[in-house]
C-alpha cells in the first residue's frame, strides 16, 4: 500500500517565503507533488500592491531556467485554453508571466513568491 506523506505550509508574517520557497525547490527536485496557494490576480499584477485578498491554487508542475532567470510552470485549474484567451485580455506576455505551449502560467519565481501564502506537498 502507498502512504504519501503530506507537507503543508501557509506563510503568515515575516521570512516565511524562505520557508515556501525551500518547500517548493525541494519538492520539484523530488519529483513530488507541491500545490501552491496564491493571490488570483498575481497572474495580471506585476505590483504585490494590487494583488487581491482571495486565493488560488495550481499545481507547479516544473520550474525552468530562462537567460539567467527562473520560472515556474503552473497547471491552471481552468483548462489550458484559459492561459492564451487570458493573456489576450490582460496582456500578461508583457510582464513577468507568459504562457507555454502547453497551456501553463509561466510566473517569475521572484514575482510568484511575493503573492504565494502557502503550499501542499505530496511526497512519493
Amino acid at each position: 500500500k502507498l502512504k504519501p506523506k503530506i507537507r503543508s505550509y501557509r506563510k503568515i508574517l515575516g521570512n516565511g517565503g524562505v520557508k515556501l520557497e525551500k518547500m517548493i525547490e525541494n519538492a520539484l527536485k523530488k519529483g513530488d507533488i507541491a500545490s501552491v496557494s496564491y493571490h488570483s490576480n498575481l497572474l495580471e499584477h506585476e505590483d504585490e500592491n494590487k494583488f487581491k485578498s482571495d486565493h488560488h491554487e495550481s499545481v507547479i508542475t516544473g520550474s525552468v531556467d530562462i537567460c539567467g532567470t527562473t520560472y515556474y510552470a503552473l497547471r491552471n485549474s481552468w483548462g489550458k485554453k484559459q492561459c492564451m484567451v487570458s493573456s489576450l485580455f490582460t496582456k500578461i506576455a508583457r510582464g513577468p508571466v507568459f504562457c507555454n505551449d502547453n497551456g501553463d502560467y509561466m510566473v517569475r519565481k521572484d514575482h510568484f513568491l511575493k503573492g504565494a501564502f502557502g503550499a501542499t506537498v505530496i511526497e512519493n
